[in-house]
């Protein structure tokens, strides 16, 4: 999901979303670690890996989200339904 249609559908509001990582270089636990990074500096207060995926359940704006994709190393993102 683009970030620009979570704003159109949620405004300024948080949203719950999927964050899949993608490692360029295999180096996946650098590039989950950049992501995390950048949400929580960003300002997002829920950021947690689910287990054994590349993937973050995230509570952000999606403004907040922008700093993930900014990485480099975000796949998808999609609402957590």
């Amino acid at each position: 999901m683009q970030i620009a249609a979570l704003e159109q559908q949620s405004g300024d509001q948080l949203v719950r979303v999927i964050v899949s990582v993608a490692a360029e270089g295999g180096d996946e636990a650098a590039a989950m670690t950049a992501v995390e990074t950048a949400l929580r500096d960003a300002g997002a207060e829920t950021v947690y890996p689910i287990a054994g995926q590349p993937m973050l359940v995230v509570e952000a704006r999606p403004e907040q989200l922008r700093a993930a994709t900014d990485t480099g190393h975000v796949q998808s993102i999609a609402l957590d339904a």
